[in-house]
C-alpha cells in the first residue's frame, strides 16, 4: 500500500510537472509586467543596460532600478541561451515556483517529525493551490525572490558558520532580485538580533550580514551612483504622477480578495496552535 501511494504521489507530480511545461507559452497570454521584464532582460544581457527598450521613450532612456539585477540577468541569461520567447522567459519563474516547493518541504520537514503522507499532502497542496500555480506563468520576479529567501530560511536554520554565510548570500541575492523581499528577512534578523543580546553570538550575526555588507553596496553605487541618490530614489518613487511604481514603498494596505481565507486559515492555526502548546508554541525553532 505504501508503495502503491508512493508511486501516485510521484505520478502527480509529473502529471503538474508536465502539465506546466506544456501550458507555459499559451496560458496566460502575454501581459504588461511580463513584456516589460522580458524587454529589460534581454536588453540587460545583450548591452549591459536595465533600459526597457519597449518603452525607453516613455522614461526617456532612463533604466528601471526598482527591483535589482538578478532576475533580470537570470531570464536574459535563459534566452540568450535558448532563444527569445515566452517559454524561455517563464521558464525561470516556473523553477523557481518547483523550487519553492521543495524548499518548502525540506524547511518544514526539519523542523516537525510527522508521518510520510503528511509531508505529501502539504506538497499536494501547495502545487493545487490556483493562484500559487499562476504565478508560474506569470514572467514576475516573486517567485524568484521567494525562492532566495527559503534558500536563505533553510540554511540559516541549519546553523553551523557555513550555512549562515550562505543564508547571507541567498538573502542578498532575493534583495537584489526585488526590495520587497525584506519582509521576509526580517524574521531572520530578530533572530540574529536574539542571539546577539541573549547569546553574543557576533560572530553568527557578522557571518550572516556580511554578503549584505559586501554584495549590496556594489549594486547601490552602480545602479544609482552612490547611497545618496539611492535613497532619494525610493524616496521619491511614490511622488512620480502616473508612475507603474506608485505605492511601491510602503503599504496601501490593500489586501486581494482571494487572501482573506489564507488570512483566516492562519489565523485559526495560531489559535490551534496556543490551545494545543501554550505559551511554547511561540518558541524559536533554533
Amino acid at each position: 500500500m505504501n508503495r502503491l501511494s508512493n508511486y501516485l504521489f510521484f505520478g502527480f507530480l509529473l502529471l503538474i510537472i508536465a502539465y506546466h511545461l506544456f501550458t507555459l507559452e499559451i496560458q496566460p497570454l502575454p501581459w504588461f509586467d511580463e513584456v516589460y521584464f522580458a524587454s529589460i532582460a534581454d536588453n540587460f544581457i545583450n548591452n549591459g543596460s536595465l533600459v526597457p527598450e519597449i518603452g525607453s521613450y516613455a522614461r526617456n532612456g532612463r533604466p528601471a532600478l526598482t527591483y535589482g539585477p538578478v532576475y533580470f540577468f537570470l531570464t536574459g541569461l535563459s534566452m540568450k541561451l535558448f532563444g527569445f520567447g515566452i517559454g524561455q522567459f517563464r521558464i525561470i519563474a516556473l523553477l523557481s515556483g518547483l523550487l519553492c516547493v521543495k524548499l518548502t518541504y525540506s524547511i518544514v520537514k526539519s523542523q516537525i517529525t510527522a508521518e510520510s503522507w503528511k509531508y505529501k499532502i502539504l506538497i499536494i497542496s501547495i502545487l493545487t493551490d490556483p493562484f500559487f500555480s499562476l504565478a508560474f506563468h506569470q514572467g514576475r520576479m516573486d517567485l524568484t525572490a521567494l525562492c532566495f529567501c527559503l534558500i536563505a530560511i533553510f540554511y540559516f536554520l541549519k546553523g553551523r558558520n557555513n550555512n549562515i554565510f550562505v543564508s547571507g548570500i541567498a538573502g542578498v541575492l532575493s534583495l537584489l532580485t526585488t526590495p520587497r523581499s525584506i519582509v521576509i528577512l526580517l524574521p531572520l534578523v530578530v533572530f540574529l538580533l536574539i542571539d546577539i543580546f541573549q547569546g553574543k553570538q557576533y560572530k553568527k550575526a557578522l557571518l550572516w550580514a556580511l554578503p549584505f555588507l559586501l554584495i549590496y553596496p556594489i549594486w547601490v553605487f552602480i545602479g544609482f551612483g552612490g547611497i545618496g541618490s539611492f535613497m532619494n530614489y525610493y524616496l521619491t518613487i511614490n511622488a512620480v504622477t502616473n508612475s507603474a511604481n506608485g505605492q511601491y514603498v510602503g503599504s496601501n494596505l490593500y489586501i486581494p480578495a482571494h487572501e482573506y481565507c489564507l488570512i483566516l486559515v492562519a489565523i485559526l492555526a495560531v489559535i490551534f496552535g496556543l490551545i494545543k502548546k501554550g505559551k511554547t508554541f511561540f518558541l524559536i525553532l533554533l
